[in-house]
């Protein structure tokens, strides 16, 4: 999916040649600065680059419908199961083994791969998912023949979606989301490329939808992995999303079957969007703006305390206090006793939960802790009489040695289970990278605990994936990687 033909930007930012800050209806930064806010472009949809790697060629597009054709039928397989030999290319078992084997993410990711494997072969998410694995066997095995195979699947999968795009109906549109995901991972994977064009794609075809199209039967999981995959994009490119918007928390996932971790999601999809006010209003921050910022800032940092007192009065075995993320309390204020945060840390020794939804819950949390707290040096004024928080900055800096210490274990208990087990949705691995970020920046056993959290998740070769979740660093490097 290309890019969109604007930035999101307001008409007035944009001629006006600024930053905007993207808020709905109106632009703050217009009503603030007196100027009138005249709103936004209709989204238009467009589709380029049909054939990866072989833009001289056309590929015809399919005259059906064939992308609605049970794009999400049945059940996803589960983990070592074959698939399906009316439903699958003769060799698609052999590439996904091996990508599963070799590639670092890919048992985070297999939820979406799985899905599309799912569907009927004809279909654009199961083209899409046979194109991936197809060419990272092939680029494996430096086999050209695959790879053109593999460009070919890409372009054809492509033109299904573009053929869909013309029917512009919710129905189909909400059908669009798991190739597009599966689109998502190509350069990725493929390219090691951070071009995020088709996660673009898949927020603008989920805004089209809106939230009440993924309460149909079997898009729960979906709308979770592309919760996931756009909040983890967000944290990389430090900008806010729209699934931070009421509606998206509300809708798509209501009553009883909203899970620990759809609760965690509607406070930590709030996070990147603060950061981006914060470094938007660093350099000339009014004080009325600053104290804006600090509710907000307080009102999530509540919000994750209220979600961890509930978090832990669910728990049928509670963990003992030293396997607890290091806060119990997440407010700035919070001290904590451990002078020694990374005794007894390590990639051999991990923490035992009561399942692997819990582990990831338990990352994410430590990983939102770790923004806020670090969001608060930036909101401190550069004025602040430092003599008097400096015990509070010292406990604040133990606090986050001993959450991200302790991630590293949680990892490493996560990076067992899920080859065992199916993940119930698309893992972001935003958690994962904020803590290795965190511990990178403490220098010394922080840099060697970093180390072992790569050696966990086989990300040595690759470091500059995880890099990107700097959220908190001013240096604007890790963020232009990704645009």
């Amino acid at each position: 999916m290309g890019r969109l033909p604007t930035s999101g930007y307001c008409l007035t930012c944009r001629r006006r040649r600024v930053k905007c800050d993207r808020s709905r209806p109106a632009c703050q930064r217009c009503l603030k600065s007196g100027h009138h806010c005249n709103g936004y472009e209709e989204i238009h949809f467009r589709m380029d680059k049909l054939c990866l790697g072989a833009p001289q060629q056309t590929l015809p597009i399919p005259r059906g419908p064939a992308l609605l054709k049970a794009t999400l039928r049945g059940r996803t397989r589960p983990v070592g199961a074959a698939v399906s030999s009316a439903n699958v290319s003769s060799n698609i078992d052999t590439y996904l083994d091996h990508f599963l084997s070799t590639y670092h993410w890919a048992h985070w990711w297999k939820y979406i791969l799985y899905s599309g494997l799912q569907t009927e072969t004809s279909s654009a998410s199961y083209k899409t998912a046979e194109s991936l694995l197809t060419g990272y066997f092939a680029a494996k095995h430096a086999d050209n023949e695959l790879l053109a195979k593999s460009r070919r699947l890409y372009g054809e999968s492509l033109g299904l979606v573009s053929h869909a795009l013309t029917f512009q109906t919710r129905e189909s549109f909400v059908l669009l989301a798991l190739p597009i995901m599966i689109l998502s991972m190509h350069p990725y994977v493929l390219d090691q490329s951070a071009e995020l064009e088709h996660h673009i794609g898949l927020g603008v075809v989920m805004m089209h939808c809106g939230p009440s199209s993924f309460q149909r039967p079997g898009l729960v999981g979906i709308f979770r992995s592309c919760r996931a995959m756009l909040v983890c994009q967000a944290f990389a490119k430090r900008r806010r999303t729209f699934l931070e918007e009421a509606h998206w928390k509300s809708i798509p996932i209501i009553g009883k079957t909203r899970t620990f971790m759809d609760r965690l999601y509607d406070i930590f999809s709030h996070i990147p969007g603060l950061f981006e006010d914060a470094y938007l209003s660093s350099s000339g921050c009014s004080d009325n703006s600053r104290v804006l910022l600090t509710e907000k800032f307080e009102t999530l940092t509540q919000q994750l305390h209220v979600w961890r007192t509930a978090w832990d009065a669910e728990s049928s075995s509670p963990l003992a206090p030293t396997d607890l993320p290091a806060t119990r309390n997440p407010k700035p204020s919070d001290t904590s006793t451990d002078r020694a945060p990374f005794k007894g840390s390590g990639e051999k020794a991990h923490t035992q939960f009561d399942s692997l939804d819990r582990a990831l819950e338990s990352i994410t949390y430590s990983a939102a802790i770790i923004c806020l707290q670090r969001l608060s040096g930036i909101l401190t004024p550069r004025n602040h009489v430092r003599s008097e928080a400096s015990d509070a900055s010292d406990d604040t800096a133990l606090l986050l040695a001993s959450t991200a210490a302790e991630m590293v274990q949680h990892c490493a208990y996560i990076a067992c289970e899920i080859k065992q087990n199916q993940p119930p949705y698309f893992l972001a691995v935003a958690p994962v990278g904020i803590a290795y970020c965190a511990l990178k920046d403490m220098g010394g056993p922080g840099e060697t605990l970093a180390r072992s959290l790569a050696n966990i998740c086989h990300i040595n070769g690759f470091l500059a994936e995880l890099a990107v979740f700097n959220i908190w660093s001013r240096n604007t490097s890790n963020v232009e990687v990704l645009r």
